[in-house]
């Protein structure tokens, strides 16, 4: 039971890779380029020039009074308020009538850099005269989610948040750029995996390992099952095969009947399974 608990946890360990990758470089505003493909969320993230793709939530208690605006592909174009022009928009009601709008990030200032703990591509933002200031959304692989954003974490002068997307798993949408009518997979895996080369890879090393513990369990099964009965079968095979002569037979019997044992073992004693060392283990009757 263990070898097979470790045959499923290696296949585990093997799907848990499948979409992490080990570089992240920027193409444009919404592509990354990485080893297993290219991202691209420009489907999932839209054209809306005037108003923001994503109206994103505040953790904590900050969630009653501010939210976030964010923008991926596209600036935002409104005139007369800090926001102009970016990607990143925190917004916060400070009374009924009183909204404060602050911009931190900017589209001119984003990059796609890997997040080297997580094996994910971030999309980050800076400001102009701000160095301190970034904000970070991590690109998350989703097989389920359209376009999910989880609230928006603050600490200090840095924002985080993640994005869950079919589009934030490697080549599988497609460029966008001019409708905003829904995802667009790539033709190629319709109806397919939509795996990686090293994720398959690592599937096919998982899946030969987990053969090679089954083959043996299977050997060692069936060879306990070839025991005599009578015999304490061993989870090893570190027992020999000795054959007996009608003597030792009749020896052997002559004691365990002056003994009163006439059940112990079967009457076919030719072929049994004993410890290499037979004289002792007859001498312990």
């Amino acid at each position: 039971m263990k070898m097979f608990i470790f045959a499923f946890a290696v296949v585990l360990s093997a799907s848990s890779l499948v979409h992490a990758v080990k570089k992240c470089e920027k193409i444009d505003a919404c592509r990354c380029s990485t080893d297993e493909g290219e991202l691209n969320i420009w489907s999932v993230a839209g054209q809306k020039t005037n108003g923001a793709r994503f109206n994103i939530s505040a953790s904590g208690p900050a969630q009653k009074s501010t939210f976030y605006l964010w923008n991926p592909c596209s600036p935002r174009t409104e005139q007369g308020h800090p926001c102009q022009d970016s990607s990143v928009c925190q917004v916060s009601q400070i009374t009924l009538s009183d909204v404060s709008r602050k911009n931190i990030g900017e589209r001119d200032l984003s990059d796609c850099v890997l997040d080297e703990n997580s094996g994910q591509c971030m999309l980050t933002y800076g400001i102009t005269g701000n160095n301190r200031m970034k904000t970070s959304i991590s690109l998350v692989c989703s097989e389920t989610e359209v376009g999910k954003v989880d609230p928006m974490s603050v600490n200090g002068s840095s924002y985080h948040t993640s994005l869950h997307s079919m589009c934030a798993c490697p080549g599988r949408c497609l460029l966008d750029a001019k409708e905003d009518a829904g995802i667009r997979f790539d033709s190629s895996n319709v109806g397919g995996s939509g795996l990686s080369v090293g994720a398959i890879v690592g599937i096919a090393i998982a899946g030969v390992i987990f053969l090679i513990i089954l083959l043996f369990a299977i050997f060692i099964c069936c060879l306990r099952r070839k025991l005599p009965s009578g015999i304490p079968k061993p989870s090893v095979c570190t027992t020999v095969k000795v054959g007996w002569t009608e003597d030792d037979q009749e020896e052997t019997m002559s004691m365990l009947l002056k003994k009163g044992e006439r059940n112990v073992f079967p009457t076919d004693l030719n072929q049994r399974c004993v410890r290499a060392d037979r004289m002792g283990f007859l001498n312990d009757y």
